[in-house]
């Protein structure tokens, strides 16, 4: 089994020459081994097939990726921040602590995807599709959602804060505890969403779609929503508002829990942690999976400061539900983690293996090829000795390989000579 390991020096030139077709940009051959680390910043990936490929600890802002397939792709603790993902497919990638801050993702399809400590402010993700997607520790503050759609995603601790989100469509998602503070726009749907917990203080929206939606515990406080349909009385008996809130007219909410200063509470941080990356000839690359783990853990742990900051705005049951829910989240962490390890000396194994035999069979090539040139000289001495005997006094003249003119038993005494 082979893969192509890419280092900082190695990554432009082999994915943008000709020498190497392993990457060199054929659609219609998916890279399920890449692998790419190191820098490569400003560099021109448009138009590729990444499909499968890793991005392990890889500096890769302002590069160009528009229009390229990275279906299936991982990408851990890297950096795109202001790159170019327009038309992109990254469907069903695996995405971890990595920031997209100030990339386009304009038209990019991201459905199915899994992502974990990821950033997105200040991107454009207008017409992406999310759809199916899981989030936990994601923020879109002040990027641009416009016609987004984020049908049935599940977002844990997810932040929107100043985002425009016109036109998007977050319908039947899990939202619990979202945070849209100062985000803007018209024409979006809720629809089945559950918003239980969010927060959309200061919001500036129009012709909202809540049908169906949960909106248990939301905090409305300073919100302005002209045109929210969909919503009845009952559905915001638990919301919460203050005297500048407007939403279904002249409707008062009850006041909402005294907060700090602070009109965004403490949320876990998102934590891009460091990943060590050591070339050597038998593994090529070699991944400190512990940091990794280590700083997933500390993120998921944080719901514990989350949990005592809200405590008093939630009851036992919902508590003990958010705290085996993170308990599941740390399980299948763990469970993930101990999978690349185990895959990681798998194929470091593999590629051990394949490098011992591959010198093997070198050494053997260059035995045979010496032995079948020791056996075409000892032919060629034994003809030569054989004329030799039977004419002692004959000029006799032969080549050895291309160049070398050999005189034996030039003739000496002999009348002709």
């Amino acid at each position: 089994m082979s893969r192509t390991v890419l280092s900082s020096l190695t990554v432009s030139l082999v994915l943008m020459t000709g020498t190497a077709h392993a990457a060199a940009g054929d659609p219609e051959t998916p890279h399920r081994r890449l692998e790419i680390a190191g820098d490569c910043q400003g560099c021109d990936f448009s138009d590729k097939n990444f499909a499968g490929a890793r991005f392990i600890g890889a500096d890769l802002r302002e590069a160009d990726f528009s229009n390229s397939h990275l279906p299936g792709a991982t990408l851990i603790e890297s950096r795109f921040s202001h790159a170019d993902l327009s038309d992109a497919s990254l469907a069903s990638a695996h995405i971890s602590g990595v920031t997209f801050a100030g990339a386009d993702l304009s038209f990019s399809q991201l459905a199915g995807g899994q992502f974990e400590r990821v950033n997105f402010s200040n991107a454009d993700l207008s017409s992406a599709a999310f759809n199916g997607a899981v989030m936990i520790q994601v923020a879109f503050n002040h990027a641009e959602l416009d016609d987004a759609s984020l049908v049935g995603v599940r977002v844990r601790y997810g932040r929107f804060i100043g985002a425009d989100i016109a036109d998007a469509n977050f319908s039947n998602s899990n939202l619990r505890g979202a945070d849209f503070s100062d985000s803007e726009g018209d024409g979006i749907s809720f629809a089945g969403a559950d918003l239980s917990g969010a927060r959309f203080v200061n919001a500036d929206l129009d012709d909202v779609d809540f049908t169906g939606a949960r909106l248990d515990r939301v905090d409305f406080s300073g919100a302005q929503i002209d045109g929210a349909h969909g919503i009845e009385k009952t559905m915001i008996l638990r919301a919460c508002g203050d005297d500048n809130t407007r939403i279904l007219g002249e409707l008062r909410l009850p006041a909402c829990p005294e907060r700090s200063d602070d009109p965004h509470p403490p949320a876990p941080p998102i934590i891009v942690s460091h990943v060590r990356l050591e070339a050597s000839p038998a593994t090529d690359i070699q991944i400190d999976w512990d940091e990794v783990y280590t700083a997933r853990v500390e993120a998921l742990e944080a719901l514990g400061d989350v949990l005592s900051t809200n405590a008093g705005r939630m009851d036992s049951e919902e508590l003990r539900e958010i705290v085996r829910e993170a308990q599941r989240e740390i399980r299948e962490i763990e469970r993930e983690i101990r999978r690349n390890r185990q895959e990681l000396e798998r194929e470091a194994a593999e590629h051990a293996r394949a490098l011992a035999l591959e010198q093997v069979e070198r050494r053997r090539e260059v035995e045979l090829e010496m032995h079948e040139r020791a056996r075409q000289r000892t032919e060629e001495l034994d003809e030569l000795f054989d004329i030799q005997h039977d004419h002692p006094r004959s000029h006799i003249e032969m080549y050895y390989g291309d160049t070398e003119l050999l005189g034996v038993n030039p003739g000496a005494g002999d009348p002709d000579n």
